[in-house]
């Protein structure tokens, strides 16, 4: 549903799976999973993904339902199953930043040479292959040079979010020549908290992040509201580096915001 959920782009490598409400385990995909139980039974999908882009820190994704399917099993059978997963009702929007639209939601900060710009040059642009029919004219593009060397970019509007441990993820689509520091800034009456979460490391093909921002909204419980930023330098001897984003999206499970 891209109006209300952006783009089907995933980067889902695991599932979990229940046989009859009972776990089997995780599993990374595509995979063969021996259940042991036989007749009718209900199968049970819990899509996983790497959180923060870690093979160590594996987990389900919050905002995807599961998917069940009543199964006839008999041994030393197999059947085949693709559930597809959909966004849960229950999953609340901050924004969706896809460069599709005029304007962009983010801005230089004070101590930044150069700003993010949509573009649609060939070969710059994201492209949904999970999706063909997803149409993509534009992404956000930042170049660095020997001049503009130097980049930070933030929100705009700063946004309430849940605390208490509500589940609170940063998702996007990204290529880089440069390491990129993507954080939090959380605004207090007197003070701001600005906290680096995670290093994008240099890829030369568009990946797709998951970032876990509950502990680091929940540990600022008491502030006003918070911006999402995005840092990063020209490469020590590099004459230029190009940061590319698409599909940004803050997303959180629902709950009465503080």
């Amino acid at each position: 549903n891209y109006p209300d959920y952006g783009t089907s782009s995933q980067n889902i490598t695991d599932v979990w799976v229940y046989a009859n409400d009972v776990s089997v385990g995780c599993f990374e995909l595509p995979a063969h999973i021996p259940i042991l139980a036989k007749g009718s039974t209900k199968l049970t999908f819990s899509p996983g993904i790497k959180v923060n882009g870690m093979a160590a820190t594996r987990a389900t994704y919050p905002f995807y339902s599961n998917v069940s399917y009543q199964c006839n099993l008999s041994p030393d059978s197999a059947i085949r199953i693709n559930p597809v997963f959909s966004f849960s009702s229950s999953s609340v929007v901050t924004f969706n930043e896809d460069f599709e639209s005029a304007g962009i939601i983010f801005q230089k900060t004070a101590g930044s040479d150069t700003t993010i710009e949509a573009t649609n040059r060939p070969g710059e642009v994201f492209l949904n292959t999970q999706d063909p029919t997803e149409v993509s004219n534009y992404s956000g593009v930042i170049n660095l040079d020997a001049v503009q060397d130097t980049f930070e970019i933030e929100n705009i509007s700063a946004y309430s979010l849940p605390v208490n441990g509500t589940y609170t993820f940063l998702e996007f689509n990204y290529k880089t020549t440069t390491p990129v520091v993507v954080g939090l800034k959380s605004y207090y009456s007197s003070k701001t908290v600005i906290e680096p979460l995670i290093v994008l490391n240099p890829t030369t093909a568009w990946k797709k992040i998951y970032v876990n921002y509950t502990t680091a909204v929940s540990g600022n419980y008491n502030a006003t509201n918070f911006r999402i930023y995005f840092s990063g330098v020209l490469r020590t001897g590099a004459t230029s580096d190009k940061v590319l984003f698409d599909n940004i999206k803050l997303i959180h499970a629902s709950t009465s915001k503080k």
